[in-house]
């Protein structure tokens, strides 16, 4: 919800209006009236808060999300700086995003746990030697840290397909050696070799 203070550009009247109101009464609105003040807990940045039409939308839009995807959509709009861009996005769902991360420690610990990086069932005690926090801001390049609890990354390669035919070579530094991990999920190195595969 968001709740507008208007004031005529002759300032001789004031209104306040809770949006989301139809498209045309926002269209007139934008014609008589300026923006004075806006009351909400959204994420609102500069590009939008003087027009009452893209405000409009915006609370058009979170109407139909649950909170998870009012995080997200804020964590997007957070990242780009762009409500129409964020929405873009959004709409399209070409991202990837991780919940409950809040700095590179959480990113690094929800990148193992979510098997973005996989670890064979037989390796589950390397799980005690990861240090996450690095692990977290190596991936905090592609991965953006919102204030709202949630990680976004806008070049998600959604196809099984298209994701193996790129090689990530995030590693792990477990004492003196390297472990390297690689997309297709079923080609494991134990050294720092390019694989062949």
């Amino acid at each position: 919800m968001i709740e507008l203070k208007l004031i005529r550009a002759d300032e001789t009247a004031e209104l306040t209006v809770t949006l989301p109101v139809p498209d045309d009464e926002a269209a007139r609105l934008s014609c008589d009236f300026t923006v004075a003040n806006i009351e909400t807990k959204l994420y609102i940045w500069n590009d939008i808060k003087t027009s009452i039409t893209l405000l409009n939308r915006y609370a058009r839009l979170v109407d139909e999300l649950d909170e998870n995807e009012i995080k997200i959509f804020a964590a997007l709009y957070e990242y780009l700086g762009d409500y129409l861009d964020a929405e873009e996005v959004y709409k399209s769902n070409s991202y990837h995003c991780i919940y409950d991360v809040y700095d590179e420690y959480d990113l690094g610990r929800a990148a193992v746990d979510e098997e973005l990086f996989y670890i064979c069932k037989n390796c589950e005690h390397i799980r005690n030697y990861i240090d996450y926090e690095k692990l977290g801001h190596d991936l905090s390049y592609d991965y953006f840290i919102s204030r709202h609890g949630v990680a976004v990354c806008l070049y998600w390669l959604k196809t099984t397909t298209a994701r193996r035919s790129f090689v990530y070579f995030f590693f792990l530094r477990l004492h003196k050696f390297h472990l390297f991990y690689f997309s297709s999920r079923d080609k494991f190195s134990p050294y720092p070799l390019i694989n062949k595969g």
